[in-house]
């Protein structure tokens, strides 16, 4: 699609990528309490992964390619016995509110910021958790 055309669908993206970001907020925050849960680790990997999709569709590069790094550290834990500590997830809380400087400079018709250093730290959550991609 041409950018014209994908305009009219920013004010729905704007608003299902609050909806992922809350999302994993909310998966983090379970993950505080619980580490073993799950379910929010998948809730965190479908969200990653749908914010991901929308995103490469909006052709918002910045935020997809951060958004895949979250989907595969997200889908690797729930296949393994590792989990996030503290540290990760304080790590974690970091870069989704860097996803959500994101979401607001998209918002505000701004460039998305780059975020190859927060993409960094995912890989390198990956690689201490023995699950490097």
């Amino acid at each position: 699609m041409q950018p014209d055309e994908l305009a009219q669908y920013k004010p729905l993206f704007l608003q299902t990528a609050w909806d992922y970001l809350r999302q994993l907020e909310t998966s983090i925050d379970f993950l505080r309490e619980n580490t073993h849960q799950k379910e929010a680790i998948v809730s965190a990997h479908i969200s990653a992964h749908s914010l991901k999709s929308q995103s490469i569709v909006m052709n918002y590069e910045e935020t997809a390619k951060l958004c895949h790094e979250l989907e595969q550290l997200f889908s690797l834990l729930k296949d393994t016995e590792e989990r996030l500590s503290s540290d990760d997830l304080v790590k974690l809380t970091g870069v989704v509110m860097s996803l959500k400087e994101a979401v607001s400079a998209i918002s505000a018709d701004h460039t998305e910021p780059d975020m190859t250093a927060e993409r960094h730290i995912v890989a390198e959550l990956r690689q201490q958790k023995g699950v490097a991609a």
